[in-house]
């Protein structure tokens, strides 16, 4: 058993609290899956940032149909494109930390150029367009949206792990705390039990030695 009143033992203690701490953290793959969470956040911002650009495509489309205003619309139209492809890029660069993710992304994008191009064709042909034309163009805005809803599931996953990691991580740290509260604790009894048991045998020396003296005296009074 180790004994916590010697200064040796306390330390060994606490280095081995610290290397289990330690192991169970990267066993657990604590921090991997932080970093997860962290980089989940960041695409959940970019997937809510990439709504307005596609948003802003159709908004192009519907002042066409109401205006007429090709130069004014098709101007909105390239600005709102060209901030959508700058977006998806970054997302698309981001995404790859996760490879269902990435997956996801790269459909996005196919999907995404699709629906520009027949975007395009309806500024190009506005004169000669029919409802059919516009009803591709709906239906490839909307396929475009679900395919960026889609990227929500793994990314929320990823904000779970990290959440669920963060915890995790408290958790650990808040039971090496109490641990290295409890050897302190206990560390200070043990020396407090040893200091009490060399009074009591420094009390029962003085007491042997006082009665020796005593019975020195009567054998020299008797001589």
């Amino acid at each position: 058993m180790i004994s916590l009143d010697k200064k040796y033992h306390f330390w060994l203690l606490v280095i081995s609290g610290c290397v289990v701490f330690t192991g169970t953290i990267f066993i657990l793959n604590i921090p991997s899956k932080i970093k997860q969470g962290e980089n989940g956040q960041k695409a959940i911002q970019m997937l809510d940032d990439m709504r307005r650009p596609f948003l802003e495509i159709k908004e192009a489309e519907s002042r066409l149909i109401e205006t007429g205003n090709i130069k004014s619309a098709y101007s909105d139209f390239s600005k709102a494109v060209e901030s959508a492809d700058s977006r998806l890029f970054r997302y698309k660069q981001l995404a790859q930390y996760n490879p269902d993710l990435f997956r996801n992304v790269v459909q996005l994008s196919k999907v995404y150029e699709e629906w520009v191009i027949t975007e395009r064709y309806l500024f190009d042909y506005y004169h000669a367009i029919s409802l059919y034309d516009l009803g591709i163009a709906s239906e490839r805005l909307l396929n475009t949206m679900s395919r960026l809803g889609d990227g929500e599931i793994p990314i929320h996953e990823d904000i779970s792990a990290g959440s669920k990691a963060n915890h995790a991580l408290m958790t650990l740290a808040g039971l090496l705390f109490l641990y290295l509260i409890g050897l302190v604790l206990l560390q200070q009894r043990a020396r407090a039990r040893t200091f009490q048991i060399l009074l009591h045998d420094r009390s029962s020396a003085l007491k042997l030695v006082e009665e020796k003296s005593g019975e020195l005296e009567r054998i020299c009074r008797m001589n």
